[in-house]
């Protein structure tokens, strides 16, 4: 496990190629000025919140793939949260309407 060298997560692991994250870990990934969160629900997917089309539209928050969240940039795992729920309801928890 590498560490993640950004700012302000130096309680975080880089995922290697073909590692699979813990159910409901927090991911985070570089984007440019910011870094990208989401959670892992198992079976290679994750669900976050895409952003807004053109600067003004609002989207849905979205499932995934690692490969789709990624953008070809580095995936770590952060250990610093503060989860409310436990690992075994946070993945059905999101999948609630």
């Amino acid at each position: 496990m590498m560490k993640f060298s950004r700012a302000g997560l130096a309680n975080a692991w880089v995922l290697q190629d073909g590692e699979e994250p813990p159910p409901a870990a927090h991911l985070v990934t570089p984007r440019r000025g910011y870094l990208h969160h989401g959670l892992y629900v198992g079976h290679g997917r994750i669900i976050h919140y895409p952003g807004l089309i053109g600067g003004f539209q609002r989207r849905a928050v979205e499932e995934v793939s690692l490969t789709q969240f990624a953008r070809g940039r580095p995936v770590a795992v952060r250990t610093d949260s503060n989860p409310r729920f436990d690992r075994d309801s946070s993945s059905p928890r999101t999948r609630q309407t």
